[in-house]
């Protein structure tokens, strides 16, 4: 037969283990509360989160030529930003032909000379033949 003191550590393991589920408890609901609060803020703002996704009001609509615009413009900022178009040496700006536009020639600059000068170097030193 149990004794008293059996039945008091029945009563204490009953209460603590409610007590553990009571706190669990408060704290899901907390999490929820504060998720449905979440969701009702950003519903206010235009987005609105269910289980199949997000979705997101907006006040104007694309059309295709609309699209089509952004798009093209998205491309030439690239176009232009891009390092292939950026020269940073001076000399490549400079065409390195023997004649101006009315057809006499030209000597080159010293610069480009120095330029020739390293691009021949460079040449012979890797096995190349030395042009100029």
């Amino acid at each position: 037969m149990a004794t008293w003191l059996d039945v008091f550590y029945l009563i204490l393991t009953i209460g603590t283990i409610a007590g553990i589920a009571f706190i669990a408890l408060y704290v899901y609901n907390g999490i929820q509360n504060g998720l449905n609060e979440t969701k009702n803020r950003l519903a206010e703002r235009g987005v609105d989160i269910s289980k199949g996704g997000m979705s997101v009001k907006t006040n104007k609509r694309m059309d295709r030529e609309d699209y089509l615009d952004s798009t093209q413009r998205g491309l030439m900022n690239a176009y232009k930003n891009a390092s292939i178009t950026k020269r940073t040496d001076s000399s490549y700006s400079k065409p390195l032909s023997n004649s101006n536009s009315s057809g006499s020639p030209i000597s080159p600059s010293e610069s480009e000379k120095k330029h020739r000068k390293k691009w021949s170097l460079k040449n012979t030193l890797s096995g190349g033949s030395l042009k100029q």
